[in-house]
């Protein structure tokens, strides 16, 4: 494993997308907890 050693574009990348999912998920999870107080 010597990727480890250098961080590559790949791992940029992976970074960029793991930051995305996190914004995804915490509006997903906002949305639903507004869903809930409606109700």
């Amino acid at each position: 494993m010597h990727s480890l050693s250098q961080p590559s574009k790949g791992t940029k990348q992976q970074f960029a997308f793991l930051k995305k999912t996190m914004r995804e998920t915490t509006l997903g999870f906002s949305l639903l907890l507004l869903s809930l107080n409606f109700r």
